[in-house]
């Protein structure tokens, strides 16, 4: 009971990683909303703009799994995005089961003015993390290490 009563919610870092995100979630929207975009819509974009950077499409299964959603969710958004012109789905030729996934050029543009606006973003947000460069960087690797987990509390690569 003594240790419950020494606790507080400012030094709970479970605490205050979920408002964190959800300053980070309202600033994503304030962001993405202006251009028509979901931050599930603009994770899909942006993942088949950066995995087709070297010009080969994606399978979708890799953008759902690079882009850390479901396989399920992934389609639908997918879908979605197709509907509104800004992805093109093809079939991979050596197996017609698996979607190809490409970028219209307007799909391109988008996505790329979103990525920008959301570098510029993120800077202003992560600044409050310390102006110097290796607070910043120690911010990423802690929050890498973070995500790296597995549902057991493993790293995931061990």
């Amino acid at each position: 009971m003594q240790l419950i009563e020494q606790h507080s919610a400012g030094s709970s870092a479970g605490f205050l990683l979920w408002h964190a995100n959800l300053r980070w979630q309202r600033t994503l929207t304030d962001v993405l909303a202006p251009m028509g975009l979901t931050h599930v819509q603009f994770v899909v974009l942006s993942t088949v703009w950066w995995l087709g950077r070297a010009g080969d499409a994606p399978r979708q299964g890799e953008v759902a799994e690079h882009g850390g959603l479901d396989t399920a969710m992934t389609s639908q958004v997918t879908n979605a995005l197709v509907a509104k012109g800004w992805i093109v789905r093809g079939q991979d030729p050596s197996d017609g089961r698996v979607s190809l996934l490409y970028l219209s050029p307007s799909g391109r543009e988008l996505t790329e003015l979103a990525v920008v606006s959301l570098d510029e973003a993120e800077r202003a947000f992560f600044a409050a993390a310390g102006e110097q460069a290796g607070d910043r960087t120690r911010l990423i690797e802690v929050l890498r290490l973070l995500a790296d987990r597995d549902e057991r509390g493993s790293r995931q690569s061990d």
